[in-house]
């Protein structure tokens, strides 16, 4: 049984090598067939030999394949690419294979044992393979190898170590619209290849491919392709690995060095690009930088500017670009912020700057974030629509959100201060605080190293400030506005002094310029030496306007208007009355407005002084320092003149009417009747004078009353009483009274008022302070009976006396309010002293 087992094997394995044998024999001589199909195999006209190597021709070689294949280029068919072509040449004397289809795939394959051709739908290669040296190593000389899917073309020398498993390859490739040099090694599956030396002009289509193939982030790519243009790229290196068969392309380790002249990148499409003379780029660790030389930005210089992008592999691309110049913070460089929807409500003039500016740019999801630094320098700047000069300012930007404002030496032509300002650009706000602030608003309103806070609002094209602490609200668009409602401000508001303002509801500043300015003070509480109807006029609304360091001031009831320049201020009062007590006082305390000319012109408005109520239709005052000029007209007939300074006073007066020598301090003491006045001393005090009356009554109601009474008493006087003392009063038909005031005493030096029938004579004093009376009146009567009795020599000697007159003197004491009076009718004749008056009268009035 064993004997017959082992019988069969050896039949076994002669039948085997017979089989072989005949294979062998036939394949010597060659085996042909016209038709052959089994199963997934279909081959036509296959002709098979061995002659020392095998020969392999086909015309049709169809296998059918279950698998889905791609007709994407599969780099794990390089794996073991040296041993493939090992056993290519080991095998084979020549391969002709006019049509090998796998599937869908379509392969032409011809080798004559030193050149091998093949055509794929992903390949083409045309090779000539060398015999191995003494170190068994082959030698390929590619004269083209194309990958079509990404349409790559090499040519060069290759070496493959078989029994190594080792594929080494220098050449020159070209890959859409790049072209350069090329080494390579494979090992196993293991894939190392270096480009260098390359250029081109363009590189869209071969950024696609990189898209396509490498996986290249979309937006990235699409960034770079629509943002970074340059008349020339050269790629001086590249190196990279990857693992065929588990198509790890290891992205993260490729190194390139590349060089672009002539760029132009654009920050966004909506934006003019920057350009420069030419960029060194670099990737490295999945990172693209860019080092740019000679970078501008519309004429701006960008020196040490730079930009990378990160990550490019992965999701977390994204773009890093830092902008440095000293160009001007102007609308060109605003705008590529803009182009990000990143306002900053800030603009540079003037001055120097230099930015430091770096904006963030992440892909997927599409955001933008900036921040930099700006320092600028002797600079005009808006913050918002507020236009303010720095001399040293840092401002920086912070995530988009945040500006931080640090200025020394901040002005706004009104405003000074050091700054701080926390800017909220989301909110369209900023808090603000301001060290050794000073603000002059047209000398009016001034402040001085004061420290505050204050907000700022930025909207509808307004930038607005408000400092709670003065109740300021300031608003900046088409010019400035201004608004004060806090009365903290008050004490640093210089009307206050000049119109005498101690209350406000509130204060509106405007101006277009800051060269002019429009004012409103709303409900004024003010102290001026003004009158309405009796009583202060002390609230009224100011418009204000300055221009040309002019002030132009009027009430909005139209009852006062001022205008100031160059020291001179003319007030204009129409229905006012002024309290000129102080105004005409020269012992007031020095103040600054001493130094200020005063104009008052008035209409219908009167002076109520210390010693009575003037009434004018006009008049016009000058006050200037310690002198005073008047010139007025009297509100019924005549004119006044006043003249006054530290040393001087001097009034005269003519053709005034009773009512008008009334308001002279003399109450109801006349009616009817013109009178002259003129009046000199050192000031209202202390002064002489002289008043002339025609055509008057003397009709002080307590005065000629108890006079009348007086008369009505002694009936010796009441059988004398004349025409003279009727209910209108005491008619002079001429009169004339000196006198003299020296402090609070009035003295009146000489009496003579000459009446139809009677003349009153007299002198005396009243003291002003306490209305006391000190006259002796002498009351001459019945003239037509003197003149008579006169002409009879004896009996008019006897019953006249030397005066030839009838008359009694009058002794009047009391107060003017409660006058006394004693009297002796014929025996005081005698000792009448009237002759002195009589010559007082006569003289004229010395100055």
């Amino acid at each position: 049984m064993r004997a017959k087992s082992i019988k069969l094997k050896y039949k076994f394995i002669l039948l085997f090598f017979i089989f072989l044998l005949s294979i062998f024999i036939m394949l010597l001589r060659g085996i042909n067939i016209s038709n052959f199909q089994a199963g997934n195999v279909k081959i036509s006209q296959l002709y098979i030999k061995l002659d020392k190597k095998l020969i392999l021709k086909a015309k049709n070689i169809y296998l059918k394949s279950s698998k889905n294949n791609s007709d994407k280029f599969n780099p794990a068919i390089l794996a073991g690419l040296s041993t493939k072509i090992y056993f290519l040449n080991l095998l084979f004397k020549q391969i002709e294979l006019d049509t090998l289809k796998i599937g869908d795939k379509n392969i032409l394959l011809s080798y004559d044992g030193s050149r091998l051709f093949v055509d794929t739908d992903t390949l083409r290669a045309s090779l000539s393979l060398q015999k191995q040296d003494n170190e068994h190593i082959d030698f390929i000389d590619i004269k083209s190898l194309s990958l079509k899917d990404f349409d790559l073309n090499l040519k060069g020398t290759a070496s493959i170590e078989a029994l190594k498993e080792r594929f080494k390859f220098n050449g020159e490739f070209k890959s859409y619209e790049i072209s350069g040099k090329i080494s390579a090694e494979l090992h196993f599956s293991e894939l190392k290849y270096k480009i260098y030396d390359t250029s081109a002009s363009e590189i869209k289509e071969f950024m696609d491919a990189i898209e396509l193939k490498a996986g290249l982030n979309h937006e990235i790519r699409e960034w770079i392709d629509g943002n970074i243009k340059a008349k020339h790229y050269s790629l001086e290196s590249l190196s990279a690995r990857a693992n065929l068969k588990s198509k790890n392309l290891y992205l993260n380790e490729i190194k390139a060095r590349l060089k672009a002249d002539n760029l132009s990148v654009k920050f966004n499409n909506s934006l003019p690009p920057a350009t420069a003379k030419s960029v060194d780029i670099e990737l490295k660790g999945g990172k693209l930088d860019f080092s740019l030389h000679e970078p501008k930005y519309q004429s701006h210089e960008l020196s040490s500017s730079s930009l990378f992008i990160h990550d490019i592999f992965n999701n977390k691309a994204g773009l890093v670009l830092n902008i440095r110049t000293n160009a001007p913070f102007k609308d060109d460089i605003k705008s590529i912020l803009k182009a990000y929807d990143i306002n900053v409500p800030l603009f540079q003039n003037s001055g120097n700057l230099s930015t430091n500016l770096t904006i963030k740019m992440a892909f997927e999801p599409f955001n933008v974030v900036a921040f930099g630094e700006f320092e600028a320098t002797k600079s005009e700047l808006n913050i918002g629509k507020m236009s303010l000069t720095v001399k040293k300012a840092r401002v920086s930007l912070n995530k988009n959100s945040t500006l931080l404002i640090n200025a020394k030496g901040a002005s706004l032509g009104f405003l000074e201060a050091d700054i701080k300002a926390d800017v909220d650009l989301r909110q369209d706000r900023a808090n603000l605080n301001a060290q050794n602030l000073n603000l002059n608003i047209a000398d009016i309103i001034i402040l001085k190293d004061k420290q505050v806070s204050a907000a700022l609002r930025f909207s509808d094209g307004l930038t607005k400030l408000e400092v709670p602490q003065y109740g300021v609200k300031l608003d900046t668009g088409k010019g400035l506005k201004i608004e004060l409602n806090s009365k903290n401000v008050l004490e640093y508001f210089s009307l206050k002094d000049t119109l005498g303002i101690h209350d406000f509801k509130s204060i509106h500043v405007a101006s277009d310029n800051l060269s002019s300015y429009e004012i409103r003070v709303n409900e004024a509480g003010f102290k001026l030496p003004l009158l309405l109807n009796g009583a202060a006029y002390d609230t009224a609304s100011f418009d204000i306007s300055l221009k040309n360091d002019k002030v132009n001031a009027k009430t909005s009831d139209g009852k006062l208007r001022l205008e100031y320049a160059n020291n001179t201020a003319n007030i204009w009062l129409n229905g006012l009355d002024v309290d000129a007590k102080e105004l005409l006082n020269d012992k007031e305390k020095s103040n600054p407005s001493d130094k200020v000319m005063l104009k008052i012109i008035g209409k219908d408005s009167n002076l109520v002084t210390k010693n009575g109520t003037l009434e004018f239709s006009s008049y016009e005052i000058i006050k200037n320092g310690a002198s005073i000029n008047l010139n007025a007209s009297p509100k019924y007939s005549g004119s006044i003149r006043l003249n006054k300074n530290a040393t001087s006073w001097h009034l005269a007066a003519s053709n005034l009417t009773a009512a008008s020598v009334n308001s002279l301090g003399l109450k109801d003491s006349f009616d009817d009747g013109s009178f002259d006045l003129v009046a000199s001393g050192s000031n209202e005090d202390h002064f002489k004078g002289e008043l002339n009356a025609k055509n008057t009554y003397l009709k002080d109601y307590v005065f000629y009353q108890k006079l009348l009474s007086f008369i009505d008493t002694i009936p010796s006087l009441l059988s004398l009483k004349t025409p003279d003392f009727n209910e209108k009063g005491f008619k002079v038909n001429s009169g004339k009274v000196r006198f003299n005031k020296d402090g609070d005493e009035l003295k009146f030096d000489a009496i003579y008022l000459s009446g139809t029938s009677s003349d009153l004579l007299g002198n005396g004093s009243i003291n002003l302070k306490t209305d006391a009376l000190n006259f002796t009146l002498e009351l001459r009567f019945l003239k037509a009976v003197s003149n008579t009795i006169g002409q009879i020599p004896l009996l008019g000697h006897i019953i006249l006396g030397k005066d030839r007159s009838l008359s009694t003197v009058i002794k009047v004491s009391g107060t003017t309010s409660e006058p006394t009076y004693e009297t002796q009718v014929l025996t005081d004749t005698l000792l009448s002293p009237f002759k002195l008056i009589r010559n007082i009268i006569s003289a004229p009035f010395n100055f």
